[in-house]
């Protein structure tokens, strides 16, 4: 079934809608900002929830049109942000430069999540084939975050806190081997280095959304000079599975 791109947008945006009020009504996640943001006291599958309704947006967006073009998981996250925009930052109680920093800065990956997601509705196209460089980074990279939340949520732990706990490693190595994994399964070509900018990119979001916190007057962000190194290296380890990955299809 295949639809008008104005249909599949408009499909792509109720459902994320639905989703979205399901996950901070029912399971008390704040508001869209806190699908970014490892929020003390969050449900961890409201959280869940949270970002696969900009994920589901997107691919829908993509997936129930003929040309499968991404620009309509784009639109349908631009059409998302500013609905979600419109029902939070009136509400908050922070002051308006604070609020149009967050609104940019966290309205920035939800994009990146929404456009994602219209990847995925690429890829079950037939002659679908990979995907360049920079978008397989970026999947890579906005789904290596959002592990990362997701696994602090569920832990307890963060791996951007001024500790070398083993929980808190494992967090980071899991999230950043997913992040690089996908940085090259992705990709049309499958380079290593993939999944060394997949691993700066998470790291990079970590920091500014750090910034941020700090900015907004919330906790400060610390990352050890060791695990920041071995973040890295996890990525580049989870590139390395996704180099490997077809050649194990073909010997099956």
């Amino acid at each position: 079934m295949r639809f008008h791109p104005a249909i599949s947008i408009t499909l792509g945006v109720i459902i994320s809608l639905i989703l979205y009020l399901i996950s901070i009504s029912v399971f008390g996640v704040i508001g869209w900002v806190g699908a970014f943001q490892a929020i003390q006291g969050a449900s961890w599958f409201g959280t869940f929830l949270l970002i696969i309704s900009y994920t589901l947006g997107g691919f829908i967006a993509t997936y129930f049109t003929k040309e499968k073009k991404i620009q309509y998981a784009l639109y349908d996250g631009i059409f998302i942000l500013l609905i979600f925009g419109i029902l939070t930052v009136p509400n908050s109680s922070l002051d308006v430069i604070t609020s149009l920093l967050l609104l940019f800065s966290y309205g920035t990956l939800l994009l990146l999540l929404a456009v994602m997601g219209g990847m995925f509705g690429q890829m079950v196209d037939e002659k679908f084939k990979g995907f360049s460089p920079i978008l397989a980074i970026i999947a890579g990279s906005i789904a290596g975050y959002s592990c990362l939340v997701l696994l602090s949520l569920l832990t307890g732990q963060a791996p951007d806190s001024y500790s070398l706990d083993l929980v808190n490693i494992a967090v980071g190595v899991i999230s950043f081997v997913i992040g690089g994994f996908l940085s090259v399964f992705l990709a049309k070509e499958k380079k290593i280095q993939n999944g060394i900018y997949a691993g700066l990119t998470i790291l990079a979001i970590i920091i500014g959304v750090g910034l941020i916190q700090m900015l907004t007057g919330h906790w400060p962000v610390y990352i050890h000079m060791v695990t920041f190194v071995g973040y890295v290296i996890s990525a580049v380890i989870g590139a390395y599975l996704g180099i490997k990955q077809p050649k194990i299809k073909k010997e099956k």
